[in-house]
């Protein structure tokens, strides 16, 4: 994060994989990460002036309340969409589970963290 102010960046985006202290095995950038080291990454962040836009989640289960938790931390950690490579059964689990953690959208189309954005799916090349 202190790099990335550095650069004078102000956006970045997170991986599920990625850990998020000097200590790996305390957490990484996913729904596992335990509260207080969210409310210290949060702070971190917003030290630096550095706002967690988005996390690539290489994949969303088709279990709706595992699918549910992944919205639920992205809205907590304030990002405003995933990049993620779902299987196609995940889309219908994924519409279900945004629907009770968004607080607005534009389109009831596009499913939303809370803000105006939702998944964007990769495509396959």
């Amino acid at each position: 994060m202190e790099k990335t102010a550095g650069l004078n960046l102000r956006y970045v985006e997170g991986f599920s994989w990625q850990p998020v202290s000097k200590n790996p095995s305390e957490g990484q950038m996913n729904e596992k990460m335990p509260l207080p080291l969210r409310k210290e990454v949060k702070q971190r962040l917003d030290d630096q002036g550095v706002k967690l836009l988005s996390c690539y989640m290489a994949d969303l289960p088709t279990n709706e309340a595992a699918t549910r938790k992944k919205f639920e931390f992205g809205k907590d950690m304030g990002m405003e969409y995933f990049v993620s490579e779902p299987a196609s059964a995940a889309l219908d689990t994924r519409r279900n589970s945004v629907t009770s953690t968004k607080s607005r959208s534009p389109s009831t189309t596009t499913p939303s963290l809370g803000r105006s954005t939702g998944i964007r799916r990769r495509s396959s090349r």
